[in-house]
């Protein structure tokens, strides 16, 4: 079996157990949900850096939708979409002042999302940003050597 339960004093310590894991595995129980409501950023990124995309980012979207459900409050940003630079989505992402960033992408996006990831940690240190997709599912090993 694959599945389990984790229980959390705080969410503090709850955010930490999101960060080590990809947030689109987790579920969130609590008494209390509108309390421990969060502000996330999902960010799609761009599946080649120099062609236009022309993707719908389904996946994002439902992992927005399914967290607005359950109360937090979600801003997607999809860099694929927009082709601004590292410091304009770090801006975007930044005005929404969120305590969660999720990134998602494809392989072909990995220097991107490495990139990114780099100048958002930088901008926002205290803010946890999960990986997930299938840029982690066929490259973990490299993806946890660029934290």
């Amino acid at each position: 079996s694959q599945s389990g339960i984790v229980l959390v004093d705080d969410s503090n310590q709850g955010v930490r157990v999101i960060d080590a894991y990809a947030a689109e595995h987790l579920e969130i129980h609590t008494r209390d949900a509108r309390e421990v409501a969060m502000r996330v950023v999902l960010l799609s990124t761009p599946p080649r850096i120099y062609v236009p995309n022309y993707i719908i980012p389904t996946g994002i979207i439902s992992l927005a939708a399914y967290l607005e459900q359950c109360g937090h409050q979600v801003r997607v940003v999809d860099a694929a979409a927009l082709r601004e630079s590292n410091e304009q989505i770090v801006r975007r992402v930044a005005e929404f002042a969120p305590e969660l960033i999720g990134v998602g992408g494809i392989i072909t996006a990995y220097g991107y999302i490495i990139s990114i990831t780099r100048d958002l940690r930088k901008a926002m240190p205290q803010v946890p940003i999960v990986l997930g997709g299938q840029v982690v599912i066929n490259n973990e090993k490299n993806c946890f050597q660029n934290q």
